[in-house]
């Protein structure tokens, strides 16, 4: 949720954001890295370093699934899926949901108003 915070940047609370929770079944292949296991200037600005291994991974399929670090909070981590992998299948997404945005998040001028869908 922080990365779409992060990288909108439309300047006002966004109504059209949905949440989709996932499944992942039993034997799925998932990877999980650390910030010592990304590529350097994996978090910078343009993002060159953080596309080039995301397309490697989607293109070499070494798991359907991925889970790194945010780039803008990295504590927090980001859950990629990859579509092209034999797994890809075995992921179940549920419905998608309206995501309520709060409006002090988008500045004072929206301090008063809720994102509702």
């Amino acid at each position: 949720m922080l990365e779409c915070l992060a990288h909108a940047g439309i300047g006002r609370v966004p109504r059209s954001h949905v949440a989709v929770e996932i499944r992942i079944a039993a034997g799925v292949t998932v990877e999980q890295l650390d910030v010592a296991s990304l590529p350097p200037a994996w978090d910078g600005a343009a993002l060159r370093a953080a596309r080039a291994f995301g397309d490697a991974w989607v293109r070499e399929q070494r798991s359907a699934v991925l889970i790194v670090p945010s780039v803008v909070a990295h504590k927090e981590f980001n859950v990629l899926i990859n579509p092209r992998h034999p797994d890809f299948r075995s992921i179940v997404a549920a419905a998608p949901e309206p995501v309520i945005w709060d409006a002090r998040m988008f500045g004072a001028g929206a301090a008063h108003r809720r994102s509702r869908p």
